[in-house]
């Protein structure tokens, strides 16, 4: 057997220990470990058993309720369902004084009675002294009883005038209430607005959306005739966008609103020659030293884009249509600022880039027409949202020095929200 030393033990000890795991892959491993399922059945339970003992608890209180609250609940709602009417005022006040007059009657007897009986006692008594007669306490007893008695009616004779009066006043209540104008309330159609309605009301509105534009060339003169006929052609609209922002004020159903507006009008050149000869001369110190000769298909495809700043403004008259409003504006956009981009084909059929160096296109445009209908509803309190359709007319985009006249009309749809102060 080989003889073990102190590096054999120290060999064992680490060949036992398990590998650690580094943080970095328990990081990654632990979201898709299976999660254990918390056991909701306690609070369950738990709620379930509370909802019980309130549920026992409001029967007994209903069943040990005293018979004066009952009573007094069923004649409250006796009177607040109306059931009295002038027909059961009237019994109930015949009712009353026929109790009133029989119980008069009843104490005018035993007044009677009372009166007799101490005549009779007296002319039996004559010659004696009351006190000392034995039927003088009889008669103490009998008027005794007859006072009791006398005071037990009038105090239920009280009691009957104070429930007459506490009926008259309930039938008065009813008679007020019935007399009230009812408030008839409408699931659907307008509220009420409590503002002034003659006071000028602001907005603030944001709105983006799309809008294209036709391109519409016309020549100067008739030599530059070719040139419209090869750009309408080989340039086509495509859709483009435009955002801004507008402040409004409103009195009476007028409005007038006035913003900033952003447009990028987007064209694109395409041109396409599948037989295209290109002659390429090679010069080297003013000499032609080789001339190169290319045929084949020729495609080009470039993008163009017309950047516009302008400040719209415009006026208009409102129509409500329940929650909804319908308003027609009319209004012009004055360009503040004009930035185009992009290329044309010359009279060799090459690009040439506008407006660098080419100079084609103004800084500023001037001002342009237009005409929209939105239609707004609402969201929230004072936000709403609203649609807005509008045509444009722009007038000539390049300089009087080049040979066209270039006009882009633009149809546009503005999607907006708008907040009320």
């Amino acid at each position: 057997m080989k003889k073990r030393d102190w590096t054999d033990i120290i060999k064992d000890m680490e060949n036992a220990k398990s590998p650690l795991v580094p943080d970095r892959i328990w990081k990654n491993v632990i979201p898709y470990l299976p999660q254990a399922k918390k056991n909701r059945r306690p609070v369950i339970f738990f709620f379930s058993g509370i909802i019980i003992l309130g549920l026992f608890g409001t029967l007994y209180s209903i069943s040990n309720q005293s018979p004066d609250s009952e009573i007094y609940k069923s004649t409250s709602n006796v009177y607040d369902n109306k059931l009295i009417s002038s027909n059961s005022e009237t019994q109930k006040s015949s009712a009353t004084g026929s109790i009133l007059s029989s119980l008069q009657v009843e104490n005018d007897n035993l007044e009677n009675s009372i009166s007799s009986k101490h005549n009779k006692s007296k002319i039996n008594n004559i010659t004696h002294n009351k006190s000392d007669h034995p039927l003088s306490s009889e008669l103490n007893g009998v008027e005794s009883n007859e006072n009791g008695r006398e005071t037990h009616i009038n105090s239920t004779i009280v009691e009957e005038k104070i429930q007459l009066d506490y009926l008259e006043n309930q039938i008065e209540l009813l008679d007020i209430k019935s007399d009230l104008p009812k408030l008839h309330l409408h699931s659907e159609g307008d509220c009420y607005e409590f503002r002034n309605k003659s006071k000028l009301k602001y907005s603030f509105e944001l709105y983006a959306g799309p809008q294209f534009s036709t391109l519409s060339f016309s020549a100067r003169s008739p030599e530059f005739e070719n040139a419209k006929n090869q750009r309408a052609e080989t340039e086509t609209s495509n859709l483009s966008f435009l955002a801004g922002l507008r402040l409004g004020a409103s009195l009476k159903g007028f409005h007038a609103n006035a913003g900033l507006e952003f447009q990028n009008i987007y064209s694109q050149l395409n041109y396409l020659n599948g037989f295209d000869t290109i002659i390429n001369n090679v010069i080297v110190n003013q000499v032609v030293v080789r001339t190169d000769t290319l045929y084949g298909r020729r495609t080009i495809k470039h993008h163009n884009y017309h950047r516009l700043l302008s400040i719209p403004v415009s006026i208009g008259y409102q129509i409500k249509v329940k929650e909804h409003a319908l308003l027609f504006n009319i209004g012009a956009s004055y360009n503040v600022f004009l930035n185009s981009t992009g290329a044309i084909l010359n009279d060799t059929l090459r690009t040439v880039q506008f407006n660098d160096p080419l100079q084609l296109y103004k800084k500023s445009i001037g001002i342009s027409p237009f005409l929209n209908v939105q239609w707004s509803g609402p969201i929230m309190h004072q936000l709403r949202y609203f649609v807005e359709p509008q045509f444009q007319m722009n007038p000539n985009f390049t300089l009087s020095s080049y040979g066209l006249k270039q006009s882009m009309n633009s149809a546009q749809v503005k999607l907006g929200l708008q907040y009320i102060f």
